[in-house]
């Protein structure tokens, strides 16, 4: 006897809906595509005209060439300026020295160079390094590099090798760049460092940003950011898993100092943090799921009815 065809309903179904429901969830190949809001299309033309300028300024470049000429390892330049900006040449409105949202002090330039008693006056003390002024080093982008690196292989002149590094080693700038940063905080001020030796150990290749990851020893560093915390402030949280998460795209603040030592607003021109996508078939996916699932324990009651 041929079975019914509303018996044959549920094995219907069963076998439809996960088909409708992988259909949904993947947008559909037929589905229209579905229109960009104002907010996306700015994000994106946001993102393209910085991609374009980070592309034509070749940051690389300039971070090989002055980083030769002054003595200093490219990758610590890259590293610093990456950390500190997203290789961003960060300038403000004349005679604004601090933002205006928060009143913390404004950094100058991409290499992030300070003018202010919380954070020091490496703006003006890197302007002298090279017979410059500060404000040439707001303004030039390669001034502000060259004036880093001179400030930055004058710290590593006078401070002493960390602990198992020597001459060669990229690590031997750790000292260096703690002192760079202007973070009075011991812990902190080595985190800030850590932090730019994780990014020189991953690289980055997005938004016209082109960098070549190099090995770094970090496991050393952990151990001492563990020790620093201990003996510093027990209360903030541990590096580790921070330490381990990779780079994303430019973000809209720096995010390596405490609330103590808190970068100014992100400039403007920056593209937008990337946001979460937007899933427009979520919802019907979420349906067909549960008429499915609905679908399954009925096929289950019917079938033990039948036996």
């Amino acid at each position: 006897m041929r079975p019914a065809a509303s018996s044959r309903l549920p094995q219907l179904a069963a076998v439809l809906l996960p088909v409708m429901f992988i259909s949904l969830a993947r947008g559909g190949s037929d589905s229209p595509a579905q229109p960009l809001s104002a907010y996306d299309l700015n994000r994106q033309a946001l993102i393209e005209q910085f991609t374009a300028k980070q592309e034509a300024a070749n940051w690389p470049q300039k971070f090989e060439s002055i980083g030769a000429e002054m003595g200093v390892p490219p990758d610590v330049l890259a590293a610093v300026a990456f950390t500190e900006t997203r290789w961003e040449q960060l300038t403000w409105p004349a005679g604004e020295t601090v933002s205006p949202q928060t009143g913390m002090p404004h950094p100058y330039g991409i290499m992030s160079l300070w003018d202010n008693d919380v954070l020091g006056h490496s703006l003006i003390e890197a302007a002298a390094l090279i017979g410059s002024t500060p404000e040439a080093l707001k303004a030039d982008p390669e001034l502000n590099i060259r004036g880093a690196a001179a400030l930055l292989k004058q710290y590593y002149t006078a401070a002493p090798l960390p602990d198992g590094t020597s001459a060669q080693d990229i690590e031997s700038w750790q000292n260096a760049i703690v002192k760079y940063c202007g973070i009075q905080d011991p812990y902190l001020s080595y985190h800030h460092a850590f932090n730019c030796y994780l990014a020189m150990s991953q690289g980055y290749d997005q938004y016209g940003m082109h960098w070549k990851p190099r090995p770094v020893q970090l496991e050393p560093m952990r151990a001492k950011l563990k020790k620093l915390r201990a003996e510093h402030d027990p209360r903030i949280p541990a590096p580790e898993s921070a330490a381990s998460a990779p780079l994303t795209a430019p973000v809209e603040k720096p995010s390596t100092h405490s609330s103590l030592a808190q970068r100014s607003e992100w400039p403007s021109s920056s593209p937008i943090s990337p946001q979460p996508l937007r899933h427009t078939g979520l919802r019907w996916a979420l349906i067909g799921l549960a008429l499915s699932f609905f679908t399954f324990l009925l096929l289950k009651k019917r079938k033990k009815e039948e036996a």
